[in-house]
This record gives structure tokens, C-alpha cells and sequence, in this order.
């Protein structure tokens, strides 16, 4: 099963550095998906997407398996207005108004950074980022299998999401079978 652990910390340069960068690559990637979309009547896949991008300053500013989680999350967004939109064709009595395209973030804004399990570390109770990307290491209660490392900009502070995998604890087929027979006792 999957848990998320959530630390909340202060602003630093870095953190606030980063999650710039991440939203001038939403920006970017928006862009080129709202130019074909309107202009060709096209949409972009992940993959147009991810090959027309991948040599821009926006693009290579952070890790590229960072940078594809971004695409990844843009896609998304795209594809829930696509879903949304074909619902408000058939049920327009369901919103208060037609959804409208994913927007850009707001210039001096901040945007979502999501690490994978191949860039971030746990080691002794510590997580560690990307030495690329010059972040703390953080104290973590984790020691199962790290899926992936998000760091969410609240406005005030930063929220960091550990997303791990914890084996669910097998109850066996006598442990079971117990379970079943006792609930059996109690109904009669």
C-alpha cells in the first residue's frame, strides 16, 4: 500500500529557486501544447512534448526525470479538461460554467517539484535529494521502498510528500479462517 509522509518546512533560496524553475518548464510546456492546440488543431502527446523541449534552457535548468514528472503532471491536467469537457457536453447542468484549458502559473509564481526514486536517497534516517539541485538533507521516520519525493510551495512554507511503499501484512488462511468462523459465532 502506499503512504505519504509530510514535513512542512521554511522557505529557503533554494527551495523557492527550484520551485521557479519548475514553474517557468510548466509554463513552457503549456505553451507548446496551447500553440498546437489552437493553431493546428492538434494535440501534443508526453513524448512530442518531452522531444521538442529537451534541449531549452527551462528544460535542462532542473534533473530531466524532474523535469519529465512535470510534463507527466501538465499532461494530466490536459487530459482532466479533455474528460471534463466531453462531461459538460453531456451534462451541462452538472457545473456553474464551461471548464476552461489548464492555465499558466502567475510570473513570480511557484510550481510543484516531484523527484523520482532513482534521484532521492534515504539513508540512515535521512532523505537525500539530487546534489544537483543543493537541498538539505531531511529527516525522515521512513524505511520502507521510496516511490517519490514531492515539494509543494504553500505560499508561506513548503510542504515535502515522502511517498513510500509499505508491504500490507498478510493474514494467512488459519488467521482467516478464524476471522470468518468468529464472526460466524457472533451473528447467531
Amino acid at each position: 500500500m502506499r503512504l505519504t509522509e509530510i514535513i512542512h518546512v521554511k522557505p529557503s533560496e533554494h527551495l523557492t529557486n527550484l520551485c521557479h524553475l519548475a514553474k517557468n518548464l510548466y509554463n513552457l510546456g503549456n505553451w507548446y501544447i496551447k500553440r498546437d492546440f489552437f493553431n493546428l488543431n492538434n494535440i501534443l502527446s508526453y513524448y512530442d512534448l518531452d522531444f521538442m523541449v529537451k534541449r531549452k534552457n527551462a528544460y535542462r535548468n532542473l534533473p530531466s526525470q524532474t523535469s519529465q514528472q512535470l510534463f507527466k503532471l501538465l499532461m494530466k491536467n490536459w487530459r482532466s479538461y479533455f474528460k471534463a469537457i466531453q462531461d459538460y457536453r453531456k451534462n451541462p447542468q452538472k457545473y456553474k460554467k464551461k471548464p476552461k484549458i489548464p492555465r499558466y502559473k502567475k510570473k513570480n509564481g511557484e510550481s510543484i517539484v516531484i523527484f523520482t526514486n532513482q534521484q532521492c536517497k534515504i539513508k540512515d534516517g535521512n532523505l537525500h535529494f539530487p546534489k544537483r539541485v543543493n537541498l538539505e538533507q531531511i529527516r525522515t521516520i521512513i524505511k520502507e521502498k521510496l516511490k517519490e519525493v514531492r515539494i509543494i510551495p504553500l505560499g508561506i512554507n513548503y510542504k515535502i510528500e515522502i511517498v513510500y511503499e509499505k508491504e500490507e501484512k498478510d493474514l494467512g488462511l488459519n488467521n482467516l479462517i478464524k476471522i470468518v468462523l468468529f464472526k460466524g459465532v457472533i451473528s447467531r
